[in-house]
């Protein structure tokens, strides 16, 4: 994986340009094209690389920009698909890494293919790996608060893996009280107590359920004098 370069112009960048090697073109939060960096047909995709917030010597972080942030950023994501499915060759690795990628056409119309296959995009690209393996998912869930007041809502998010194609969700003392779905709505919790939150998963290969218990508490609205 290879930096395509900071130069805003067409003109191969090596060693990102040579065969074999995966260059990146750097995007910024709206998915056009980073005004620094380089483009060309010889690109084969782009990543976020405006704005980076990354690591500092002896313990701070801050704020970058260039295709030296984009690529590190592929560069993970291919070690995580590698995580999935250590034993897949690489030409079906890279495969799924440029087919899943988003499409950023619409966002820089001026230059209609030299952004490579698009902006990565890890769900798609891990899911294709996962889809190459006969494992059953696994669950797994954040939520934007596990302490709140009484009639306060939470917003639950699904961080599953290994492909899951079908969620139950379970949410004792909250409104609603199950969803079926990837991405439940937001849920309310109106009486004080603790509780248990689970998520089931099902793809064709079998099953898995997480349950977190008393891990959402909810107390009393504190009484006016």
């Amino acid at each position: 994986v290879g930096s395509a370069g900071n130069d805003n112009e067409s003109t191969k960048n090596y060693p990102a340009a040579y065969t074999g090697v995966i260059s990146v073109a750097s995007t910024n939060i709206n998915d056009v094209k980073s005004n620094f960096s380089n483009y060309g047909e010889w690109v084969k995709i782009s990543a976020p690389g405006s704005n980076i917030l990354s690591t500092i010597p002896y313990g701070g972080y801050a704020y970058f920009d260039g295709t030296s942030m984009a690529s590190p950023l592929v560069a993970g994501l291919i070690g995580l698909m590698k995580s999935v499915n250590p034993n897949m060759p690489n030409s079906d690795l890279i495969n799924c890494l440029y087919s899943t990628c988003q499409s950023i056409l619409f966002q820089n119309p001026t230059i209609p293919g030299q952004l490579g296959a698009g902006r990565i995009n890890a769900e798609a690209a891990l899911a294709c790996v996962a889809a190459t393996i006969n494992r059953a998912p696994i669950a797994d869930f954040t939520a934007s608060a596990t302490s709140v007041v009484e009639t306060t809502s939470i917003t639950f998010t699904d961080r599953s893996y290994y492909a899951p194609t079908t969620w139950e969700w379970s949410f004792p003392g909250g409104t609603p009280n199950s969803f079926s779905g990837k991405i439940p709505p937001a849920i309310v919790y109106n009486t004080p107590g603790t509780y248990n939150v689970s998520l089931a998963v099902i793809n064709a290969n079998g099953n898995n359920t997480k349950t977190v218990t008393n891990m959402i508490k909810v107390n009393a609205k504190p009484s006016c004098v």
